[in-house]
This record gives structure tokens, C-alpha cells and sequence, in this order.
């Protein structure tokens, strides 16, 4: 609509139109040539019944207006521009009524959801408009001026010309009116999961995050069915947030559900839900939390100008992260797709402050990562910090983050910086260093007790046209309060070089992550094993577009041991040694074979080469998915997947205590939608 405006005044005051009416649409006169710069514009206009030509039919572009033809134009632009918006006035005003009455007939256990949902909808559309029109100022201006300037001709014409002078001075402040009324957006997303598994030959089939699906309380460990132990889970979030131009802004986004809950025991079965947002549940099984309610973000954001540099600054509780060496968030629900779940952002009460000095950018953030928590007392997205000694030296194979044997803190505040230094527009230079304290203290009453975990780190991306670089350092240094306690075998190394085109791409990496390496970041996992320690690793991978809609794609990592051997509290551990060895496969297909369905085959595998072993343990998972796009803002999912994890009686490689193997099947679902 400002584009017709605009238009249309350009038209009047440039081509001398004459009668721009509201008439009903008709063709472009024929003495308008198709390759003028302006024919565009006239066909809108015409089309919209803005315009019209002489009686004769013509447009008559080069020749000059008249002022009272000009004052015609003039009236009639003004008298469309009131039409509008006293329309969408009156629309505002019946919105509110609706709204009025709706919450007079709230209570009494009546649903008016589906009335609540018809009248937000209907204020996103006006909330549209809205923006729109505050974008006509300038043209009402123009407007009040030309009033002026063609007041005669105006007057001659029968115009009340003072009233026409009111109502366009009135107009730009009930826009600004109706934008403050309209100056909140609300979406939301609505989720269903369920996880249930079956057992095959006397086993319980494993995720790839250590868990037990289709577990019933009180039945033995080998009991399980896809029915009867059948859990389903539900999440619903709704986020608010301001749409001012100018000043504040704010959101927040609360959420109702049963998959956030503290790790349980129910007749002898340890269980957990989906956990929290920080943490994998290792060895638990699947069972639904309790109904809670938690914020996930409430914040405060505005710009500032410190020194004549550019800043903005967030204060509240936010989400923040940086890169998975250095503060990340994993995605700790495989089975569950969720951007709030999966955004990788730790959540933190506090603030952020953002610097711009030229094209270097500072990120100065502090806040409580602990104490986040929901109705029910439970940690939202605890943050966890900091390893010491071997993954094996507990006498188990590692799963989840550290294993079982890793000594971490969960950190309680945090206060870190953070630069970016681009290096054109091909790529940057990242330098970090973050202060992870805890009210926790690991090894207290010895010279060795540590409350905190500082890290720094240089990461540095860089793209030569198809080919792309990337790769850092980071360390990590175990402390009591500022003194050092572990500050050896503590870093990470990391490159990686990409190609890729439209039909192809391939990729090689190295790493090598020492046995004291604990930063709060999330580096990926191998099998069951979340951020692994202790390895150096050649990392290979691609993926091949046979067409538009299927794409094929493999990876491998191919580790060993370091041959560390690390002091501890408790002594001289030796970690994994340079000829274990730890190779990891995937393989998988996707196929999207219409608009709206495509298809997902994959499979992984882990080979456990120890040298001191004469047999290889192993993990196994074959899946197929299929997913369904229900419309554009909802989607179904089904994932059947099949485990089978071998210790190949290797006491100390069991997937789950008790459990030599973990074979069956486990199938789940989801049914998203965004609203």
C-alpha cells in the first residue's frame, strides 16, 4: 500500500494525472508505452481504479497538468487515504469489542480457545497493516504540504480545505495510536512425543544417548513393550514480544509440559523424562515428569551510543553461546526436535552487553546459570564444567557427558568476554575467555579442592570459494577461586577443511581433546559417548545431491588414545592408550519423494579396538524415519530405530549395568506445530 501511495503522488505531481479516483480497475491507457520506467506503477494504479484517463481514453503523460487538475488528484488521494484508514480504524475497534467480550464469558470451564485464536490472528493481520501505515509519514507530509500549496484551487473545488489540513495533521498521531495498540506479537509451539521400545531375546534396546525406552516400573530390566511401556510426552510454549520502533524491546516465552523433570525411582526403576535442557540422563529410563511450568526467557533489550561507538545491551534471563569448544549447549534430546531445546544457547539470569568498535565486536556477558528453575524445582539448563583424569578409570565404557567417572562442576555463575574480528566478509577470528564458578567444591577439605573452570580459546573460520577453513584453540584450567589446581593435559585442537557445490561436498578434520579438558561447550559424541576426552581423531565425511530431492551422506572418525597419564586427587591415572582404538561409521539417506513427505534411512556404528582386549565391543543403530508436512506450520514424524549394543562379555563395556547387550527396537514420534 506505501508503494501505491507513493506511486500515485509521484504520478501527480510528475505526470500531471488527472482524476486519481476510487473507481473500479481498468486497463492502462494504449498511449502508455509498455518499456516506460514508470509503466509498472500506472498498471498498479490503474488496476487498483486509482487512476483514469482523459474521456477520449488516453493517459496524456507529457502533457502538463493543470492546477486545478491537480488539486482534483490531489482531493482524491486524500479521500482514499481517510477511506483506509478509518476502515482499518473501525476494524481496531471491533477487534476490541470481540476481545471484551470473550474475556466476560472466561470461567465457568468453558473452552474459548478457538475465539482467543481467531481474534490473535486477526491482530497479526492488523498489526501488519499497521506497520504499514506508520511507514506512510513522509507521504502524508507531502500531502499537508501540497494542501497548502493548491488551497484555492481546492476551495473552488468545494473542499473544506481547514478540515482536510486537521484530519491529515491528526492522521501520523493515530497512527502512532494504533501501532501502540497493536504493539505485541505472540506465537507459540505446540509438541507430542511419544518413546516406547520392545526388547528382543531377552535384551532392552538402548538410544544413542545411554537411555531405556519401553521400561515399566517394578518389571525386570528385560521386560519392555512398545505399548505397555509407552510413554508419551507434551510441551507447549508461548512466546510474547514487543514490536515498538523505538525505545525497549522485551519477550518472553513461558512453557507448560511434562518433559523437563529431575532423574527419579519409581519400584526399583531409575527414570527421568527428557531431563533437563543441560544434561544427557545417562542409563535412565523413559517416564513422563510431572505437568510443570518454567520461563524460558524474559528480557529486556535496547541500543546505546558509548563514546560514539554502536551498543546494545540484553538484561534478564537470556540464552548465550558461542562455539562448541568454548560455551555451547548441546542438543540433548535426539529423539526430539525443538528449536528451543536445540538452539545450543545456555541460559543465564544476567546480561549481555554487545560493542561495536569499527568492525570489531565485544560481547561482554555475566549472570546466575543456576537457579533457573521451573515451578517444580527443576534446573532448566544447568551448565556443567570442567573434567579431571581418564573416562575408563571408573571401570565403565563412557556414556553420556564424561562418562561415569568424570569429576564435573555444575557452575553457578559466570562471567566471560568475548571478540570477533572479521577478516573481510570471507570470514573471522573469535577470542574468548570465560570464568565458570561454582558453589560446588570437588575434593574440598584436600590441597586439591576446585570451585572453578576457566577457559580461553582463538577459533578462526575462513572461505576461498567453494573451500572453507576452520579450527581454534581451547583450554580449560581446573581452580580453587583464582589459584590453579589442574592446568596440564586441559586443551583442545581442532581444524577442519570443507568443499562443497551445488551436487557435492567433502570434509576432513582433526582433532585432539585432552584427559583434563572440561569447557562447557558440546563437541559431538561417539556412539553413546558425549564430548569425549582423551582421544586425537582424523574426522572424514560427505554428502552427495544424486538429485534435488535425495541426498546421500557418510562420515567416520577414526580415534586413538593419547597415552596420558594424569595426577589426580586420588593418585597417577593412565588414560586410553595410543593403540586403543575407537572408530565410529554413519551412513544415511534422505529422500524427500513429494511436497510434503520424505524419507529418512541411516545407520551407525562403534568399534571399541582396545589393545588389551581380544575382542572388539560394539554399538549398533538402524533407523527409518518418515516425515509428513501437515502445512506450514505443522509436521509429523515417525522414527523406528534398532539397537544392538555387544560388550562381548566385557564386564566394564555393559551398556547399562547388568546388561551384557542392548538389542530390540524402540519406535518414536512427534507432532509439532507453530502457531
Amino acid at each position: 500500500m506505501k508503494r501505491t501511495l507513493k506511486y500515485a503522488l509521484s504520478a501527480t505531481l510528475c505526470f500531471g494525472v488527472v482524476a486519481p479516483v476510487l473507481a473500479q480497475g481498468r486497463p492502462v491507457p494504449p498511449d502508455v508505452s509498455e518499456t516506460h520506467w514508470a509503466y509498472d506503477a500506472l498498471k498498479e494504479l490503474f488496476n487498483k481504479g486509482l487512476l483514469k484517463g482523459y474521456p477520449d481514453g488516453l493517459f496524456r503523460g507529457p502533457r502538463p497538468a493543470s492546477r486545478y487538475e491537480m488539486a482534483y488528484a490531489l482531493h482524491s488521494l486524500y479521500d482514499y487515504l481517510m477511506k483506509l484508514h478509518n476502515g482499518q480504524q473501525r476494524q481496531i475497534d471491533d477487534l476490541i469489542a470481540r476481545l471484551g467480550r470473550v474475556e466476560g464469558r472466561t470461567g465457568g470451564g468453558t473452552d474459548h480457545s478457538a475465539d482467543i485464536r481467531a481474534i490473535r490472528d486477526e491482530l497479526a493481520r492488523m498489526k501488519n497493516q499497521a506497520d504499514e501505515v506508520a511507514k506512510w509519514k513522509p507521504e502524508i507530509d507531502n500531502l499537508k504540504r501540497m494542501a497548502s500549496t493548491f488551497e484555492r484551487e481546492l476551495s473552488r473545488l468545494g473542499v473544506d480545505v481547514e478540515q482536510m489540513k486537521k484530519d491529515l495533521s491528526s492522521l501520523g498521531g493515530r497512527m502512532d495510536e494504533l501501532e501502540k495498540r497493536l504493539n505485541v506479537q505472540v506465537n507459540g509451539t505446540i509438541d507430542f512425543v511419544t518413546i516406547s521400545g520392545k526388547g528382543q531375546s531377552g535384551n532392552q534396546p538402548i538410544t544413542v544417548d545411554g537411555r531405556l525406552p519401553g521400561m515399566v516400573p517394578g518389571f525386570p530390566i528385560n521386560r519392555s513393550g512398545l505399548i505397555t511401556g509407552a510413554t508419551a510426552f507434551h510441551e507447549a510454549a508461548i512466546t510474547m514480544k514487543g514490536t515498538n520502533k523505538e525505545g525497549p524491546k522485551w519477550q518472553g516465552t513461558f512453557v507448560y509440559g511434562n518433559m523437563l523433570s529431575a532423574p527419579a525411582v519409581t519400584n526399583g526403576l531409575f527414570h527421568d523424562g527428557f531431563g533437563t535442557q543441560g544434561t544427557v540422563t545417562a542409563g535412565a529410563a523413559y517416564q513422563e515428569g510431572a505437568g510443570d511450568l518454567y520461563i524460558q526467557d524474559l528480557n529486556v533489550s535496547f541500543d546505546a551510543s558509548i563514546l560514539g561507538n554502536s551498543t546494545s545491551v540484553k538484561v534478564g534471563r537470556l540464552g548465550y553461546k558461542i562455539s562448541p569448544y568454548v560455551f555451547q549447549r548441546g542438543d540433548n534430546t535426539p529423539y526430539f526436535k525443538n528449536d528451543r531445546w536445540d538452539s545450543g544457547e545456555h541460559v543465564l539470569t544476567g546480561g549481555v552487553a554487545g560493542f561495536k568498535f569499527g568492525g570489531v565486536n565485544l560481547d561482554l556477558f555475566f549472570g546466575r546459570t543456576s537457579g533457573n528453575q521451573s515451578v517444580n524445582g527443576v534446573e532448566i539448563s544447568p551448565v556443567m564444567a570442567g573434567q579431571l583424569g581418564s573416562v575408563l578409570a571408573g571401570g565403565a565404557r563412557p556414556i553420556g557427558y564424561g562418562g561415569f567417572s568424570a569429576a564435573t562442576l555444575m557452575v553457578d555463575r559466570v562471567l566471560g568476554a568475548n571478540v570477533n574480528v572479521p577478516l573481510s566478509d570471507k570470514g573471522n577470528i573469535n577470542l574468548s575467555y570465560i570464568i565458570n564458578r561454582s558453589n560446588t567444591t570437588l575434593y574440598a577439605g584436600t590441597a586439591n579442592q576446585v570451585n572453578a573452570v576457566d577457559v580461553m580459546a582463538a577459533t578462526a573460520n575462513y572461505k576461498f570459494g567453494s573451500l572453507a577453513v576452520e579450527g581454534g584453540y581451547s583450554k580449560s584450567i581446573l581452580k580453587n577461586f583464582n589459584k590453579s589446581r589442574f592446568d596440564d593435559e586441559n586443551a583442545a585442537l581442532f581444524g577442519k577443511v570443507k568443499y562443497s557445490n551445488d551436487k557435492w561436498g567433502v570434509y576432513a578434520g582433526y582433532r585432539n581433546i585432552g584427559p583434563n579438558f572440561g569447557a562447557a561447550g558440546s563437541w559431538g559424541r561417539i556412539g553413546m559417548w558425549w564430548n569425549p576426552t582423551d582421544i586425537e581423531s582424523l574426522q572424514v565425511g560427505g554428502h552427495f545431491k544424486m538429485n534435488e530431492d535425495l541426498t546421500l551422506s557418510a562420515s567416520g572418525e577414526f580415534a586413538k588414545g593419547l597415552g596420558k597419564t594424569v595426577t589426580t586427587p586420588g593418585g597417577a591415572v593412565a588414560g586410553l592408550g595410543k593403540d586403543d582404538k575407537i572408530n565410529s561409521f554413519k551412513a544415511g539417506l534422505d529422500w524427500h519423494f513429494s511436497p510434503n513427505w520424505n524419507l529418512m534411512l541411516g545407520y551407525e556404528r562403534v568399534e571399541w579396538d582396545m589393545n588389551v582386549l581380544t575382542v572388539k565391543p560394539n554399538e549398533n543403530w538402524f533407523r527409518a524415519g518418515v516425515g509428513y508436512r501437515l502445512s506450514d506450520n505443522a509436521k509429523l514424524s515417525l522414527l523406528a530405530e534398532i539397537s544392538d549394543v555387544d560388550a562381548k562379555g566385557v564386564g566394564y563395556f555393559n551398556p547399562f549395568p547388568g546388561m551384557g547387550r542392548a538389542k530390540g527396537a524402540f519406535v518414536t514420534s512427534q507432532l509439532s506445530a507453530k502457531f
